[in-house]
This record gives structure tokens, sequence and C-alpha cells, in this order.
């Protein structure tokens, strides 16, 4: 069950990754499944790099980024080094990988895109999960902290992934909701 539906989300995601805007989606269509012997646990993320035909899948419960060969299927490379890995950015101009790691402290590990080696750990709060990125500005935003960081508040880390540092952090106080 668990190939399907990696296979069904790269679909998804690869479909998504190469229509313009303004272009019919078409429904989804599974045309293969791929193996993943050794992968237990949920995914999360993932990210693409179309010129490489390479696609980043967050592997939560492996604590690993895998990576697949968009034309052939096969994994190309699995990433160990994770404490809890949630979410993934490739960065092509500059080649280097951005992942949000929740475990322990929480940080953001930059690593290169060929081989995959550790470039910088960024600390950040507990729980660092989902990424949002600017590519204008080039500005990585990644949400920690939380009822899942057992903090009492959250936090958007800004990280400049041309400096590859920590440039500023917004506090985002948290708020009980009563249900009646």
């Amino acid at each position: 069950m668990k190939r399907i539906l990696c296979a069904a989300f790269m679909l998804l995601f690869c479909g998504m990754a190469t229509k313009g805007q303004g272009e019919s989606v078409k429904p989804l269509k599974l045309i293969a499944t791929l193996p993943m012997p050794g992968i237990t646990g949920d995914f999360d993320h993932f990210a693409v790099d179309l010129e490489g035909n390479r696609l980043f899948l967050v592997a939560e419960g492996h604590k690993s980024v895998e990576v697949f060969d968009l034309q052939t299927g096969k994994t190309i490379h699995s990433i160990p080094g994770f404490d809890e890995p949630h979410a993934v950015l490739y960065r092509g101009d500059v080649n280097e990988l951005f992942v949000s790691d929740g475990g322990g402290a929480g940080a953001c590990k930059i690593l290169t895109g060929d081989t995959f080696k550790p470039i910088k750990s960024i600390p950040l709060h507990p729980d660092a999960d989902p990424i949002s990125f600017d590519s204008e500005t080039k500005m990585l935003y990644i949400a920690s902290g939380g009822r899942d960081g057992k903090l009492g508040h959250s936090v958007l880390s800004i990280i400049d992934t041309t400096k590859n540092e920590l440039v500023g952090e917004i506090k985002i106080n948290s708020v009980k909701i009563e249900r009646s």
C-alpha cells in the first residue's frame, strides 16, 4: 500500500511541477509502483529537481531523505543522518538541499545537492516542520515550536539560503481555544 501511495504522490507532484498555469490537469493515473525495501514509517514532504530528473522524498519514519530518478523511478540515494525530517527544498541554482529536522532541538540541515554531504546545520526550535520558500528573496521560512514542540508559542524562523544563515525569527503566541 505504501508503494502505491508513494507512486501516486510522485505522479501528482511531477504532474503539478511540469504543468504550466492555466493548463487543465487530467485525473491521476497510476503508471507504476516503486519498490522501497527497508523503508518503514510515514513520508512527509517532497521536492523536485526537474533539470536533474530527481525527486526528493522525506521518509520521516526512516529518518532519511530518499532520492529517486524521475525517469526510471529507481532509488538513486538514501540520505541518512536526520532525527525527524519533515520538509525539503532543493535550490538548483546553488545545488543545495535544505531539510527541516524536527527531532532533538530542531534544525535546518543544509547538504550539497550532488554528494549529499552536510554543509551546515542551523539550530532552530523543537519540532521544525513545514517550510515555505520565497524564490525572489531566497528566504526560507520554517515553522517550529507550538504544542508538538512543547513550547507555549510557535516560531517562524527566516533563513537566508544564499548566505546559509538564520536572519530572523517571528514569535507567534499560542491561543487556547475553548470548546463547548
